[in-house]
């Protein structure tokens, strides 16, 4: 489970586990909270500065709760300083990963070891590029999985190739109060991921 206030930095984080992980997503503390209650997600990777329920709040929740309390949290954060990164242990945190400073294969990395998996090469969802260096390139339409369709779907399970769901919805398909119309476009997504490593 990704959980993240900024949508073009939820998406891309999106973008680059869905092809080895099933992944939901959440805009703010509480929403991710209430959606893994639902259907408790094997990992949740969630930023420390948003408003309502922070991170820190968001991770106090998770270790606050029988259902959710063994689930690793690993904290996204622009802010290094010392206050928080002790406040983040402090409050039960599995790993943290900076911002602005990390590579696609560290974050698959952390989030292998945490989950005990193998890690798997990063492939990047960009529509029509070539395969360039040690990225795999695989061209799909855009997805929504629902996490519905089994107990533990919700959060980052370990799959063979790139996953998918039962019952793939389209963004287009959602009921109105699940749609998000500040998502950002394929296209800035996939030119976030050209230019990240």
């Amino acid at each position: 489970m990704v959980i993240d206030d900024d949508p073009l930095f939820r998406r891309l984080v999106v973008a680059l586990l869905e092809t080895g992980f099933q992944v939901t997503a959440a805009s703010d503390g509480a929403e991710g909270f209430h959606l893994a209650l639902q259907n408790p997600p094997d990992l949740v990777l969630v930023d420390i500065l948003m408003p309502g329920w922070d991170g820190l709040q968001t991770l106090r929740a998770f270790r606050g709760h029988p259902r959710l309390m063994n689930v690793p949290v690993v904290i996204l954060t622009s802010d290094t300083s010392r206050e928080t990164v002790v406040a983040a242990a402090r409050s039960g945190v599995s790993d943290y990963v900076v911002k602005s400073n990390f590579s696609r294969q560290e974050l698959i990395s952390k989030l292998c070891r945490l989950l005990g998996c193998e890690e798997f090469e990063v492939r990047t969802p960009s529509r029509g590029r070539q395969s360039t260096g040690s990225d795999t390139v695989s061209e799909k339409p855009e997805q929504v999985s629902t996490g519905a369709e089994s107990t533990r779907t919700a959060g980052p399970s370990p799959v063979a190739g790139p996953s998918r769901s039962a019952r793939e919805i389209r963004p287009g398909e959602l009921p109105q109060s699940q749609a998000v119309s500040s998502e950002p476009a394929e296209e800035d997504v996939a030119r976030l991921m050209d230019d990240w490593d």
